[in-house]
């Protein structure tokens, strides 16, 4: 079923390119991204990132302009809720994909789901937080052999909550239950494809992984460069220095678009597979309870 799954998805995604766009919407303050990814994170999310924080506000906390404070916050509330807005558009748009879309319909269908995924986004975030404080003061506190059982342990309880959080939005989005049928289901769900539900994840953390290692080594091997100094050379003795900055400006435009491009296909991929995912478990959980 995850061959078919991959496939399936693979399909839709490319055959709608209009989605790529929200795709790369959805990346932003990583709501949508890979689970693994996500754990991937953690170390460094509370480890490094709380003392630089706790530094930078200890430093600068003289010079923090409140008018400034309160753009920042707005442009922050702005793309947190573009960006949740961006995956429930996307979920809707590939319920259905071989039938006519209403755009207008399913942009008030996302808005009238938004606040209820951005509760439980938000509640999870908060759950993080303080599972991080308490790990980074029981981590401080325990021997060096039972604090590597406890960092697999919070990796391995905060990944399920990852994998529940999906499912129930996908429950909430897709069969239109409230928060607390949706919290319960995607649970009973979750327990009966967890196996499924580790395979795809792992499979897509890989493609990312993948595709940081090319860009990676892409920019750092300098191919990317060979066209631009061409091309700057040529333009700089034809034009002068408007050449060079014409090569610049196209350069850096063309580099946002790939970027945009790649990254949206990827997440909305992503999006796309766990829905799959979500309809073929369904289907036979359904079968299952129907035979007995």
């Amino acid at each position: 079923m995850i061959y078919e799954v991959l496939k399936r998805a693979l399909k839709i995604t490319w055959n709608n390119p209009s989605l790529w766009f929200f795709g790369f919407l959805s990346t932003f303050f990583l709501f949508s991204s890979n689970e693994f990814f996500l754990i991937s994170l953690f170390p460094f999310l509370f480890f490094s990132l709380p003392n630089q924080q706790i530094y930078l506000l200890t430093e600068y906390k003289k010079g923090i302009n409140f008018n400034f404070l309160i753009i920042f916050l707005l442009i922050l509330v702005f793309l947190i809720l573009l960006a949740i807005f961006s995956e429930i558009f996307i979920i809707l748009s590939a319920k259905n994909f071989n039938e006519e879309k209403n755009k207008n319909g399913l942009v008030k269908k996302s808005w009238h789901y938004l606040g209820r995924v951005l509760f439980l986004r938000l509640s999870l975030f908060l759950i993080f937080c303080f599972c991080g404080f308490v790990f980074i003061f029981l981590f401080r506190r325990i021997s060096s052999s039972i604090s590597f059982f406890l960092i697999i342990l919070f990796l391995l309880i905060n990944l399920l909550a990852l994998f529940l959080i999906r499912y129930t939005i996908l429950y909430l989005v897709i069969e239109n239950h409230n928060l607390k049928q949706s919290l319960k289901r995607g649970l009973i769900f979750l327990k009966e494809n967890w196996l499924r539900t580790f395979k795809i994840s792992l499979f897509l953390f890989l493609i990312i992984s993948l595709y940081g290692l090319l860009a990676s080594i892409f920019l750092q091997s300098g191919i990317f460069t060979y066209p631009l100094r061409l091309s700057n050379f040529l333009l700089s003795n034809l034009f002068g220095k408007y050449g060079f900055w014409t090569v610049a400006i196209f350069t850096s435009i063309f580099v946002v678009i790939l970027q945009v491009v790649i990254t949206g296909f990827i997440n909305t991929y992503q999006i796309v597979c766990w829905l799959l995912l979500f309809s073929k478990g369904k289907e036979e959980m359904l079968k299952t309870q129907n035979k007995n």
